[in-house]
């Protein structure tokens, strides 16, 4: 939809008309456009933010943890506050999950721009909570007793679909990650088909996310080290470059992802190696 003007178009002199494309709103994205509309206008949910953190508090305890926010003051007039989002013990692990409920840029240039430049603030943000561990040990032998002696891990959990794996020390996922990596045995598999026209569909197991029989605090590790998913998915594209002629001497190159198909062979493949470069990689977190 655009906006234009047309002298005489209306009897009201300097009215703003709109074009109207049918086949954009027939084509449209709904969601995309919702979330693109709110991040030009830079608006915002109220309550999104601690509604996401208590989600993630969900899924955890479902998975049987004791996950709790931590909030604490410190400094002489404690006037240094550190929130910590989601925090639980896993094994020899204390884990700290930043949970962020914000849109995703969709490809847009300008919103990568702003997307990248809200990396960066989680990455000091993340930071500055890590550094409180160290500055003021007693955050732990006070106010998280049972994380006494665990060995901090921290991560950037972002409710839409968005991950990185690590990347300046912290694992940064996204919820469907989260929850993938609990599901029942632990395992990655591909549609084999069926045995018969009424049977249900047979699928293959092809990849284990988990070590063992249930799932370990180093598996995790691995896992949000490096996502097999995020393997999958760049496989799915390849560059593809263009050039445009400028003038006799100079053209014009531009270089853009396009998708992509798989066979079920090679999402198989991919899954594997991943997964297996995961397990001789170990944690990944010295």
């Amino acid at each position: 939809m655009a906006p234009y003007s047309i002298e005489g178009a209306s009897s009201n002199p300097g009215a703003v008309h709109y074009l109207l494309f049918g086949f954009a709103l027939v084509e449209a994205n709904l969601v995309k456009v919702m979330l693109s509309s709110l991040q030009n206008a830079k608006l915002s949910f109220q309550g999104k933010g601690p509604a996401y953190e208590d989600e993630v508090l969900r899924v955890l305890q479902g998975e049987g943890f004791t996950p709790r926010k931590l909030k604490v003051y410190r400094g002489p007039k404690k006037e240094h506050e550190f929130d910590y989002d989601v925090t639980f013990v896993w094994d020899d692990y204390v884990f700290f999950l930043e949970c962020k409920n914000r849109s995703i840029p969709f490809g847009q240039p300008i919103a990568m721009a702003y997307f990248m430049m809200e990396l960066e603030s989680h990455a000091a943000q993340v930071a500055r909570l890590r550094n409180a561990l160290t500055n003021y040990p007693d955050i732990i032998d006070a106010d998280y007793p049972q994380a006494k002696g665990k060995k901090p891990v921290f991560c950037v959990v972002n409710s839409l679909p968005f991950s990185l794996g690590s990347w300046q020390d912290i694992y940064y996922i996204d919820h469907s990650l989260l929850g993938r990596f609990f599901k029942p045995g632990g395992t990655f598999g591909v549609e084999i088909g069926k045995l018969a026209p009424s049977s249900p569909i047979v699928r293959g197991e092809v990849a284990r996310l988990w070590a063992g029989n249930k799932p370990t605090a180093e598996d995790f590790i691995r896992y949000v080290n490096s996502p097999p998913q995020l393997h999958l998915g760049a496989a799915h594209y390849e560059p593809k470059a263009d050039w445009y002629p400028l003038s006799l001497d100079t053209v014009l190159k531009t270089v853009e992802f396009s998708r992509v198909t798989l066979d079920e062979e090679q999402v198989a493949k991919i899954l594997v190696e991943a997964t297996n470069r995961n397990q001789r990689n170990g944690a990944g977190t010295d």
